[in-house]
């Protein structure tokens, strides 16, 4: 009866050490998955800040090269003699049948799709790669700030048909005297599939509806051969997002955003 006795108590004591030690095991497994878990997310979370960050550092860094080069190309075209003469006659054909060469040329070795002349009051006196387009002010911030500083500025701007281009506008100084303002630019469409490439990325560009004509805007996307859809999403467009899974990513994007009431912001340098 003793012996009994002591194989139950010995078996009571084991069950008393055993369970809670299994529980603090099983504490301390959960804990250390936990740690684990919380380390890997911190891991990736560090990696994707790391990847963006490099991705925006070659993103404006190819936006300075490409700055750069049309402001070369602006100081080569602004001291063509004949160009100044032509320009000075205040004949609008005259500069045009002149200027098409000079666009054409640079369209094909720089890139180059924009190209205006402006008075010296912002009034658009010629579009050369939209001839049949003048006569409206322009309200740009680039323009303005080479208006109100009197030097070449640039920058990214969107225009009235959805289309994202740099841009730089400089006044042009003939004798020693302003005469108007030159502006060229260039789509950056090509820096995004470049980007991609590099990193390994997937990357678009989202623009609020209340700055586009639906219009105007599909006009520019088939201009530059994208697909355009301006119902896609409520308030946004995308661009360059032909695949259903990357519009399915965006559109989870956009509903967290407004679930939350925040604002979306683009970053165009």
């Amino acid at each position: 009866m003793e012996q009994k006795y002591i194989k139950y108590a010995n078996k009571k004591i084991h069950m008393l050490i055993i369970v809670p030690v299994a529980i603090s095991i099983l504490l301390l497994l959960t804990c250390a998955i936990n740690s684990l878990y919380t380390m890997q997310q911190g891991y990736l979370i560090s990696k994707i800040h790391e990847l963006f960050n490099s991705a925006e550092k070659s993103f404006y860094g190819q936006v300075n090269k490409d700055a750069m080069g049309i402001r070369g190309i602006l100081d080569f075209v602004k001291q063509e003699k004949k160009l100044q003469y032509v320009w000075l006659s205040c004949d609008r054909q005259l500069l045009l049948s002149y200027s098409e060469s000079i666009f054409k040329n640079i369209e094909s070795e720089y890139a180059i799709t924009h190209f205006y002349f402006y008075n010296t009051e912002k009034i658009n006196f010629l579009q050369v790669h939209q001839p049949l387009r003048y006569g409206d002010h322009i309200d740009r911030l680039t323009l303005d700030n080479a208006a109100k500083y009197k030097k070449t500025t640039w920058g990214i701007e969107l225009g009235p048909m959805g289309t994202v281009s740099l841009r730089a506008v400089e006044p042009w100084f003939i004798n020693g005297s302003f005469v108007d303002y030159l502006e060229m630019g260039k789509e950056i469409s090509h820096i995004m599939p470049e980007l991609n490439k590099t990193f390994q990325i997937e990357s678009f560009t989202i623009i609020d509806k209340s700055y586009l004509n639906s219009i105007q805007w599909e006009q520019g996307m088939r201009m530059l051969g994208f697909s355009s859809d301006w119902d896609t999403f409520k308030a946004y467009v995308a661009i360059d997002s032909d695949s259903a899974g990357l519009q399915n990513a965006i559109a989870k994007i956009i509903t967290q955003r407004q679930s939350r009431n925040e604002k979306i912001y683009l970053s165009f340098g």
